[in-house]
């Protein structure tokens, strides 16, 4: 971990929008007293940085093959599972030994940047009748760029499902809504290693806090009581299913969805409910799970 790996063509086929890398490092101001005013030079902290990018949500059009964007989902502190064999499922893990980092690379006009080490978190959201993306932002070791053409890359054709002829329960409640948000609310850290250039081992999962948020359409308590089953802290499984096709559908479970803030919304005349829900665990690492089949 935190060591750059060689990224060769056959790792560079993730379609991204707007990717970018930036360092994230502070600089040490010198100030000493003694002279008029001004500084005498900085001299720069851990070398941080941060890689962020978005991806759709789309498969790879073979079930039990995840899509190639799907790495990104195991820098997130996720673990994938291929059982059944035509299916894959990506599930926290709070093992720092068994995590996973990653070295992200980003070609811009010649220029190769890479961020290693790097850990991140990921927000899926969507609106309906268009794709789903998934939004990602890593933190990890800043390396010096250097010049480098990309290499030749043959990218996966799969298209994304619409949000459209989607399923969304939570428990027997299949709520109306015009868009979704999904927040893995991972807290990402850097682990200090005074025994390294960067002053950083590797970037490292602390902490996580998923939430859910939705625009359903208000409904009368006998149909569905939300503030009921907010007040009496209700906890409902929740599934959502996009796309239909084998290896192209995607699914996000979790079994103990709870509201926390309810409120009053809008949309087009249309009496609404902003929803935001916290995805609980039981036994720990078991909050929800991530599907491709």
């Amino acid at each position: 971990k935190g060591v750059a790996e060689s990224v060769a063509a056959a790792d560079a086929k993730i379609l991204a929008f707007n990717p970018v890398i930036d360092q994230d490092t502070e600089f040490d101001q010198r100030r000493p007293d003694g002279i008029a005013a001004g500084q005498i030079g900085s001299i720069p902290a851990e070398y941080r940085g941060r890689a962020r990018l978005r991806v759709e949500i789309r498969g790879s059009g073979t079930a039990g093959t995840p899509p190639v964007w799907a790495r990104l989902l195991e820098g997130c502190a996720l673990n994938v599972t291929n059982v059944p064999a035509t299916s894959d499922t990506y599930a926290p893990v709070s093992d720092i030994d068994t995590e996973k980092t990653l070295t992200i690379v980003v070609w811009e006009d010649g220029v190769k940047k890479v961020l290693s080490g790097a850990m991140g978190n990921c927000v899926i959201e969507g609106e309906v009748g268009r794709r789903m993306f998934a939004d990602f932002d890593f933190s990890g070791i800043w390396n010096t760029p250097t010049d480098e053409n990309p290499p030749a890359i043959t990218h996966e054709t799969t298209k994304p499902p619409r949000f459209a002829n989607a399923t969304l329960t939570l428990a027997a409640h299949t709520p109306k809504i015009s868009r979704f948000r999904f927040d893995l609310g991972n807290d990402i850290q850097l682990r200090p290693d005074h025994t390294k250039v960067a002053a950083i081992g590797h970037a490292y999962f602390a902490d996580r806090d998923p939430t859910l948020g939705i625009d359903p359409e208000a409904l009368k308590v006998a149909d569905h009581d939300t503030f009921g089953i907010w007040i009496a802290e209700t906890v409902q499984a929740l599934a959502l299913t996009l796309g239909t096709s084998a290896g192209n559908r995607f699914k996000i479970t979790a079994d103990r969805a709870q509201y926390i803030d309810p409120r009053n919304g809008e949309r087009n005349g249309l009496q609404t409910y902003e929803l935001a829900a916290q995805l609980n665990a039981l036994d720990g690492d078991d909050e929800y799970s991530l599907v491709f089949d």
